[in-house]
C-alpha cells in the first residue's frame, strides 16, 4: 500500500510539474504578446503622428503655392512673406520628422522632398526679382518704360496721321497682348515679322 500511495505521490508530482510548465509556458507567451502589442501601439502613434505631420506639410505647401500664385497675379510683397514662412515651417516640420523618424523611406522621401522644396523657393525668389526688375510696385521698371515709350509712340503716330501705320500699330499691340496671355512663340514670329 505504501508502494502505492508513493505511485499516487510520483504521478501528482509529475502532473504538477506539466502543469507548472505549462503555466510558466502560457505566462511567457502572454508576456510576449502584450509587449508585441505594446510595441506595435506605440509603432502605430509615431506612425500616426508621423501622418499627422506630413499632412500639415500637404497643406502649407497647398497655402504656400496659393501664395506664390497670388504674389504673381496680384504683385503684393505680402504674399512672398506668407510664402517664405510657410516654407520655413515646412523646413522645420520635416526636419523633425527626419530626426524622430528611424524608417529609411520616410527619411528619403523628406530628404528628397526638402530638396526639391528648397528648389521651389529659389525659382519663386528669381520669379519675384524678376518681377521687380519688370515692374512689381508699377512705379518703375522696364514696364513702365514700355508703356511711356508706348505713349510717345502713339502720339508721333497720331501726330503724322498716316492709318496705315496706326493700323499697323494696332496690330502689333493686339498680337504682343495675345502673346503675353498665351506665350504663343508663333505669335512672337508673326510679331517679329511685322
Amino acid at each position: 500500500m505504501i508502494k502505492g500511495n508513493f505511485k499516487l505521490v510520483h504521478q501528482f508530482s509529475l502532473l504538477a510539474v506539466v502543469a507548472l510548465l505549462v503555466v510558466i509556458g502560457l505566462a511567457a507567451l502572454d508576456f510576449h504578446y502584450k509587449s508585441t502589442i505594446d510595441y506595435l501601439t506605440k509603432e502605430q502613434k509615431r506612425l500616426l503622428l508621423i501622418g499627422h505631420k506630413l499632412t500639415s506639410i500637404e497643406n502649407k505647401l497647398l497655402l504656400a503655392r496659393l501664395d506664390e500664385s497670388q504674389m504673381v497675379n496680384s504683385r503684393k510683397l505680402e504674399y512672398f512673406d506668407n510664402f517664405k514662412q510657410k516654407i520655413l515651417a515646412i523646413n522645420n516640420t520635416a526636419d523633425k520628422i527626419i530626426a524622430e523618424s528611424n524608417t529609411k523611406e520616410i527619411v528619403k522621401s523628406l530628404t528628397i522632398m526638402l530638396k526639391t522644396l528648397k528648389r521651389y523657393h529659389s525659382y519663386v525668389n528669381k520669379t519675384l526679382k524678376l518681377q521687380k526688375i519688370m515692374g512689381f510696385d508699377g512705379n518703375s521698371g522696364i514696364l513702365i518704360e514700355l508703356d511711356i515709350i508706348e505713349q510717345n509712340i502713339k502720339k508721333e503716330l497720331y501726330s503724322i496721321d498716316n492709318k496705315s501705320l496706326n493700323i499697323l500699330f494696332l496690330e502689333i499691340q493686339l498680337l504682343e497682348k495675345d502673346f503675353s496671355n498665351t506665350l504663343n512663340m508663333k505669335l512672337a514670329k508673326q510679331l517679329l515679322s511685322l
